[in-house]
């Protein structure tokens, strides 16, 4: 009884929220859950369709570590960061990603690159010993991604934008915990 109050509780929130989110069903525990999505004023409904279809079409293992997708202009105000330095996202509580409508060409990069986050936010990948082996063998020359979050954040990405082959020690890493993530 309590698995169906929750899914009826579910799809009523979803219902509120029809037309700026999307649901889906995690494969942990059959309860849909909402990612909510806002886009800023100025964009084409084409954009915000296209940001939609790559978070339905990412894998589980990633969208249920995300509660909320933004593409904004204001994206400097968002990470409290120099308006100088070239952001292309942020993610803001461990789960809210915010994307930088400005940098169009690299947002679905950028936008896996955050859903990395959410990941090592949830399982601190990014804290074990042996991902340390690996960006130490690997990232350590990457600059920005040289250290430990933001090389296991951009690790994800390249892994889902198929651009990891240079780098096998953290493809292997990445693909055992992704299995893992599977079978929870």
């Amino acid at each position: 009884m309590k698995k169906i109050t929750s899914i009826i509780i579910c799809l009523l929130i979803a219902a509120l929220f029809t037309g700026c989110s999307s649901t889906r069903t995690t494969p942990k525990c059959d309860v849909i859950q909402v990612i909510q999505f806002s886009f800023e004023e100025g964009f084409l409904e084409e954009d915000c369709e296209t940001v939609r279809r790559w978070v339905d079409e990412m894998p589980e293992i990633l969208k249920r570590n995300i509660s909320e997708v933004h593409l904004v202009y204001n994206i400097h105000e968002i990470a409290e960061a120099d308006p100088m330095l070239p952001i292309t996202g942020v993610t803001v509580d461990q789960s809210k990603i915010y994307l930088n409508a400005e940098t169009r060409g690299k947002i679905k990069k950028t936008l896996y690159h955050e859903a990395g986050h959410c990941l090592d936010f949830a399982g601190k990948y990014s804290e074990t010993s042996e991902w340390k082996t690996v960006m130490n063998a690997e990232w350590k020359d990457e600059g920005y991604y040289s250290s430990d979050m933001e090389s296991f954040a951009d690790a994800i990405a390249r892994h889902y934008m198929n651009t990891l082959e240079d780098k096998p020690q953290t493809s292997k890493f990445i693909e055992k915990i992704l299995e893992q993530q599977e079978s929870i």
